[in-house]
């Protein structure tokens, strides 16, 4: 590897960290932002990862011990799974996780007023991510959106 390349690649991870941090301080700016619409007591716990899933969950009103249902597909780490067991048990837990996300999406967007079937653009690839972002500054910055579940 020469020098040029290696610094090519360092040059790239640092710009695509910058734009991870931009995104992520987007989404969670919105999130703390719609935590005040809810009036929860401590909005800006949006930006502590991992925590501010117990405040998600207690924003669209579904118990805080389903934060374990993320802890799943970390089954497939135990030492004595084989490749191919392990390969299918991760694409269930994985599929859990999903349905259970666009699950628990639904109710937030339904929590602030805003209509669920625009989760339908996040099934585009490369840009569905992006639309359901938009989504949700749409729902912390917008005083249109309201929070529903008082």
């Amino acid at each position: 590897m020469t020098s040029s390349t290696t610094t090519g690649t360092i040059l790239l991870f640092v710009i695509l960290s910058l734009v991870t941090l931009v995104f992520y301080a987007f989404a969670m700016t919105s999130m703390m932002l719609a935590f005040k619409k809810a009036r929860h007591r401590n909005p800006w716990i949006a930006y502590v990862p991992i925590v501010n899933y117990f405040a998600y969950l207690k924003v669209i009103r579904v118990s805080r011990w389903n934060v374990l249902w993320m802890l799943v597909p970390l089954i497939t780490l135990l030492p004595f799974l084989d490749d191919a067991t392990a390969s299918v048990i991760s694409l269930v837990t994985n599929l859990l996780v999903l349905v259970l996300s666009i699950w628990w999406m639904i109710r937030y967007f339904k929590a602030f007023g805003m209509n669920p079937h625009r989760l339908w653009w996040m099934l585009l690839p490369g840009i569905g991510t992006l639309l359901v972002l938009i989504f949700q500054l749409q729902i912390g910055f917008s005083k249109k959106y309201q929070y529903q579940f008082m």
